[in-house]
């Protein structure tokens, strides 16, 4: 499907884990798991990490026509691999939340260390998904 609900589909669950993981962090804040600096670094860090994609996703949305929706194998893929590079991402701010909270153990510099590496490493799970959905221009144009 290479229409405006893909992309619409798409930039929530992008927006969904970026606020999901900045809200997560503000609770270890709270917590006095991490000072405020340190929630800056890692709220800019996510902020970084999700800019390209979302800039990439925005920038589609504006700049074509949108046709008709249909949902096919590409549609699916599209959006689990979307959710999977998020939750790559989400399931360590968890984690850290929850050392915050006394479950388990996590540092905010592992955890910083963790998404630099990672976003890198999974960038090619999104990277083809976002020029299909969001750079190339609709069919008949």
């Amino acid at each position: 499907m290479k229409g405006y609900a893909a992309q619409l589909w798409l930039i929530s669950i992008f927006l969904f884990f970026l606020v999901l993981q900045v809200v997560l962090l503000v609770v270890c804040q709270v917590l006095n798991a991490m000072g405020p600096d340190k929630l800056k670094d890692l709220s800019v860090q996510l902020l970084t990490i999700y800019s390209v994609p979302l800039s990439v996703i925005i920038a589609g949305v504006f700049a074509k026509k949108h046709d008709p929706a249909k949902r096919d194998a590409i549609y699916y893929t599209a959006v689990v691999l979307a959710i999977l590079w998020n939750v790559l991402l989400a399931w360590r701010t968890i984690a850290l939340t929850l050392a915050a909270l006394g479950v388990g153990e996590d540092k905010a510099k592992d955890f910083s260390e963790y998404l630099e590496s990672v976003s890198k490493a999974s960038m090619f799970l999104i990277s083809g998904m976002l020029a299909y959905y969001f750079a190339k221009a609709p069919e008949g144009e």
